[in-house]
């Protein structure tokens, strides 16, 4: 009897460790999950990018809003010589990507996405990124 009473526990255990899987096991070559103030080499070369800063106005998912708002992402790219500040925004009409040393950078997502009635710390965000050469 006591196998039945822990079983249901074991089962969720299994699960939950199954389905742990890696932000960029799930992600194309060329993309990235990057966390705030966390910094990603990128993939063989000399450079990493970082994600420095973030300005979420976005309009939550379950509210109406006139305008559908931006969050704008302050990112470093850096190299052993250099090091080039700059910024991405979801708005369409604005800037989505940059070309820095031959490097397209280009912002995919912005997670997590707002919800009425929650806060989040800006270590809560991470932004999804796609890095070619160009």
């Amino acid at each position: 009897m006591k196998i039945f009473k822990i079983l249901p526990f074991l089962l969720i255990a299994i699960s939950a460790i199954s389905c742990n899987k890696s932000d960029d096991d799930s992600l194309p070559q060329d993309q990235y999950d990057l966390r705030f103030q966390k910094c990603i080499q990128i993939n063989d070369s000399d450079y990493s990018l970082c994600f420095d800063k973030i300005d979420d106005s976005r309009c939550p998912k379950d509210m109406e809003c006139f305008w559908s708002g931006v969050a704008n992402v302050g990112l470093t790219l850096k190299s052993i010589n250099d090091e080039s500040f700059f910024t991405l925004h979801t708005l369409n009409s604005s800037r989505k990507d940059t070309l820095i040393d031959g490097l397209k950078i280009e912002l995919i997502d912005v997670l997590p996405y707002p919800e009425a009635n929650r806060n989040y710390a800006e270590s809560d965000y991470h932004v999804i990124v796609k890095v070619v050469e160009e």
